[in-house]
């Protein structure tokens, strides 16, 4: 029997589509669409409508779901080098976390993705980027159908080491735009 599923896409690039890291060096972008915020180690959506998302059919068939990410992919926009980089290589390892659903039990936030790697460049330029493939995080989790159609969801890039937010001291070390493709499948 195949499940029937759904994806969410996420795309930082919808809430801003520049690709200059000083745009968003310590500063936070806002508009109807979402928000980027902490040099781009945060985002969020907003306004993500699930009934459109599932269509009526599939969503009034289920009131609980299960998410598990696919991929994920992070362009690299770093213009310093790993030997001109004022971070160590245990500063680059990072999880993912989302937020913004109904999750059971309740939490507030769940890890997608954990232990990723930057790929710093050797030269200044080589824009590397970092994908998770689906194999790699398979764990799903539930969530309920919210009261309202629409949610915010959040993405938090944190350190691995110390479970904060990444800061970087200068825009040279900024992640590019990042993509993330989720599986969505309702539970009877």
């Amino acid at each position: 029997m195949t499940t029937e599923v759904r994806n969410l896409v996420l795309y930082t690039a919808w809430i801003s589509n520049s690709t200059t890291a000083t745009d968003y060096f310590n500063t936070t972008i806002s508009n109807t669409v979402g928000t980027i915020t902490n040099n781009r180690y945060s985002v969020t959506w907003n306004n993500i409508n699930l009934r459109q998302l599932m269509g009526d059919t599939y969503y009034n068939s289920y009131s609980k779901f299960s998410i598990k990410i696919m991929t994920s992919v992070i362009n690299n926009l770093l213009t310093t080098t790993l030997a001109n980089s004022y971070k160590k290589f245990n500063d680059y390892c990072f999880d993912i976390y989302l937020s913004g659903l109904n999750f059971v039990p309740s939490l507030g936030q769940v890890l997608i993705s954990s232990g990723n790697v930057v790929s710093m460049p050797t030269s200044a330029g080589a824009n590397l980027g970092y994908t998770v493939p689906a194999s790699r995080y398979p764990t799903e989790y539930t969530f309920t159908k919210p009261a309202q159609d629409t949610v915010n969801i959040t993405i938090n890039i944190l350190s691995t080491n110390t479970q904060q937010i990444i800061v970087p001291l200068t825009s040279a070390e900024i992640l590019g735009h990042s993509i993330y493709n989720f599986e969505i499948k309702g539970i009877l």
